[in-house]
């Protein structure tokens, strides 16, 4: 399979690339914005930039005069009227955002979401500072330990609520199954999450492991159909000769609820990471897994210990990369594996997992592990990120940072939570 249709984003303004700006440095500092129907909101996060489909930040902080939060996303163009433009009212990604941010005085003090609310609009030029300009960053040496320990310390508790988690998915839905699920819900970027889920139950293991008895040189085949048919993806497909041995062998699979086709995000997902192609590599995971169960599949090449194995088990090229397959092992082996050593209570299990997820070497940097990164030396000092442990680190301090709308200055106040002793 060569790739799959996605769709063409449109070319930002350099006027909106300047309101952009000002906007990502609001949450340097002490800042408020009046929105047009005359609200005050403090900026606490500006939010995470996104290059991806969707609203330009993720994940901003905002606090009301009645000091309750606002959370969500941040949606810039020059005036209100691009909102409609651009056809944000009738795309269910922007009904998320909570501050429309526009350069030219609007007509509007609201912008509609698809879902019927609304979000307020507020000009850039809104935007004021107050209090001491000093207002800034803790000196690095004031953190306990210093920011490799703190980082180290964010990725344990991280891979333990992983594992934690997966410890109930396990008792409510069986090691395979839970194993399988948080596979596929790994394939997907943050749009497709929910719709990976959905499919997981849908074409769930126990369906697919019922094409287990086909001859070897079907099965594969099957078990692509299987998911794309379920996807409600296969007209997605870009090789015409594949796409007709899909459709030619469908009839003949297990039943299934197909999943609606605008149930997936694909605009602006770039050709290797449309859910179509990654179907096609899940199957190959899942035909690999029929002899031993996909929970045991796994679970050796974890137990391994060595990255290049671990990955290997995850990895189906061309459709999921190395690098995929080693978000996966990170998020998904890894502590599946330290999981089922608690359960069996196999301790030397559990130091195998925890030793290969120490040891697993950093994925390239994302939007969220960049702008963590950023967040982190700002308020500790500089760090080096050569360990997927501490990348893994980054991501949970941001996560904590955008819960709680400041990062700590000290590792116990930086973790702020009962599983956060390391491991």
């Amino acid at each position: 399979m060569t790739g799959v249709v996605t769709g063409n984003g449109a070319r930002h303004d350099p006027q909106e690339k300047a309101v952009a700006r000002l906007w990502a440095n609001a949450g340097s500092v002490p800042a408020w914005i009046v929105t047009e129907d005359g609200a005050r909101l403090k900026v606490v996060y500006a939010g995470r930039p996104s290059s991806k489909a969707g609203p330009d930040f993720r994940d901003c902080v905002l606090v009301n005069e009645a000091g309750e939060r606002i959370e969500g996303d941040v949606e810039v163009h020059l005036d209100e009227d691009g909102w409609r433009r651009h056809g944000h009212h009738r795309d269910p990604s922007y009904n998320g955002v909570v501050l429309h941010l526009v350069f030219h005085q609007s007509r509007r003090s609201s912008t509609a979401h698809s879902s019927g609310t609304t979000a307020p609009v507020a000009l850039i030029s809104s935007l004021t500072t107050i209090g001491p300009a000093g207002t800034g960053p803790a000196p690095a040496g004031t953190v306990a330990g210093g920011p490799a320990a703190v980082l180290d310390a964010a990725g344990d508790a991280r891979f333990l609520a992983r594992s934690k988690g997966l410890a109930g998915d396990i008792e409510r839905l069986g090691q395979d199954q839970a194993a399988y699920a948080a596979f596929m819900d790994s394939m997907g970027f943050a749009g497709n999450r929910k719709a990976f889920g959905d499919l997981s139950a849908r074409a769930n293991y126990r369906l697919l492991s019922t094409l287990a008895a086909e001859p070897a040189e079907t099965r594969l085949l099957a078990a692509q159909s299987l998911l794309l048919k379920t996807a409600g993806l296969m007209h997605r497909v870009e090789d015409p000769s594949l796409v007709r041995r899909l459709a030619g062998i469908a009839p003949f699979l297990p039943r299934s609820r197909a999943m609606r086709d605008d149930a997936w995000h694909t605009f602006l997902v770039r050709p290797a990471n449309h859910p179509a192609r990654r179907l096609v590599g899940v199957a190959c995971v899942v035909d690999r897994s029929f002899k031993s169960g996909f929970a045991e599949t796994i679970l050796q090449a974890a137990v391994s210990g060595a990255p290049a194995s671990v990955r290997a088990s995850l990895q189906a090229e061309p459709w999921i990369g190395a690098g995929k397959a080693a978000e996966s092992a990170v998020n998904v082996a890894l502590p599946f594996a330290h999981t089922m050593g608690s359960l069996r209570r196999d301790a030397g299990l559990q130091a195998k997992a925890i030793a290969a997820y120490r040891g697993f070497p950093a994925p390239a940097e994302n939007e969220i592990t960049r702008e963590a990164r950023v967040i982190v030396e700002r308020r500790l000092g500089p760090v080096e990120v050569k360990t997927a442990r501490r990348a893994q680190g980054l991501i949970h301090l941001y996560r904590g940072y955008v819960a709680s709308g400041a990062m700590a200055g000290r590792a116990g106040q930086a973790l702020a939570s009962p599983g956060a002793a390391p491991i």
